[in-house]
């Protein structure tokens, strides 16, 4: 009987992400994405399962002779020596907070300075401030603004991303990105401000060529969050409209992240848009807040978080901060992430390089 183990064989990712599928999961012998068959050579992580450990003798572990998920090696070898990934005795490592909100946001109540003094002293790596880019945060639409004479608004509501550049990059050892979470505004996945002209500055001086707000905010941003919060837009919307607005928001130059989709309440398929996220690099968000705030989602988001291992998909993790002591407090997301075996590989938070690198590669126009 042949004793070669194979990827039917394996108990690595099943330790790794909860379940048992491994097609999908991992990346076959030439690092081909989703082509693992059963009789494919195990990789250097795995680890026999009991069930198919009968007619094998003692093997538990043999190194594979194709390659694995090339990014993932190293983090296999040494799960493979360790015999136990986080959730066995390994504390994940969450050492960035990308999603927190200051005073401007308007229902929030913390000020950068604040939100970063307590980033480092919860020990964050990186801090990402993302204030709402919506109507939470406008009185654009109020009755008392009107375009100007050159058919564009003054955006001065909006000085607040304009003046990013003064932040510094090192602020109390910690690294601070500059971002929004822009709201979601339609089922073809634009994003707010996107038809809305610009042609003034916010002295009131004309700007040589009129663009749009969106343009003028993401110009001024390492990233964006893309995020439902008002879905009225979407009632009566089938799952694939959905699935396709998610997409085309994350097909944004400037979107990195979906915000707290396992909250939204919108019915989407959730392997197109992680297998979208993962073609692009982008991430999907485990999001603290939602645990506060509405504990009914927990198992939408364990679902997405499963999902995404087995696809190989990047996660973010944000507090969702609103006021300075919950920042860098990701209690509830660590516990979810470590339940069900989350691959600390595929999490981009994990520190500060890791996030900057996953940022770079997929927004290669970013100042980050």
């Amino acid at each position: 009987m042949d004793s070669t183990p194979t990827c039917a064989d394996c108990l690595f990712m099943q330790r790794r992400t909860g379940l048992l599928r491994t097609r999908l999961a991992c990346f076959g012998p030439q690092g081909r994405r989703g082509q693992v068959k059963p009789g494919d050579p195990a990789c250097e992580g795995f680890v026999l399962t009991q069930r198919a450990s009968f007619g094998l003798g003692a093997l538990k572990r043999e190194p594979a002779g194709g390659g694995g998920h090339p990014t993932r090696a190293a983090s296999q070898r040494r799960a493979a020596r360790a015999t136990a990934g986080p959730g066995e005795g390994q504390e994940l490592r969450i050492a960035c907070d990308v999603h927190t909100h200051t005073v401007f946001s308007r229902h929030a109540y913390g000020t950068i300075e604040e939100n970063v003094r307590a980033a480092s002293e919860r020990g964050m790596e990186l801090l990402g401030s993302t204030d709402h880019f919506s109507p939470m945060t406008s009185t654009l639409f109020g009755a008392d603004v009107r375009p100007d004479d050159l058919g564009g608004v003054v955006s001065r509501d909006y000085q607040h991303y304009l003046n990013y550049a003064c932040w510094p990059k090192e602020w109390h050892g910690v690294r601070v990105l500059r971002g929004c979470e822009a709201d979601i505004v339609d089922l073809e996945g634009r994003l707010f401000g996107w038809d809305v002209p610009v042609a003034r500055r916010i002295d009131g001086k004309r700007l040589r060529r009129a663009v749009t707000l969106k343009e003028r905010v993401f110009d001024a941003c390492d990233y964006a969050i893309a995020s439902v919060h008002d879905d009225d837009f979407a009632e009566g919307a089938t799952p694939a409209q959905v699935t396709a607005m998610y997409v085309r928001a994350l097909e944004d130059p400037k979107v990195l992240i979906l915000g707290h989709v396992g909250r939204s309440g919108l019915d989407f398929d959730l392997d197109a848009v992680l297998t979208a996220a993962h073609d692009l690099g982008k991430m999907v968000e485990i999001n603290e807040s939602t645990f506060r705030q509405r504990p009914e989602t927990t198992p939408r988001c364990r679902a997405i978080a499963q999902r995404a291992a087995e696809l190989g998909c990047l996660l973010s993790t944000g507090t969702d901060a609103h006021i300075s002591p919950l920042i860098g407090r990701l209690d509830k997301t660590r516990a979810l992430l470590e339940d069900v075996g989350f691959p600390q590989e595929l999490l981009a938070t994990t520190d500060a390089a890791s996030f900057l690198g996953a940022l770079r590669r997929a927004l290669p126009e970013s100042s980050a």
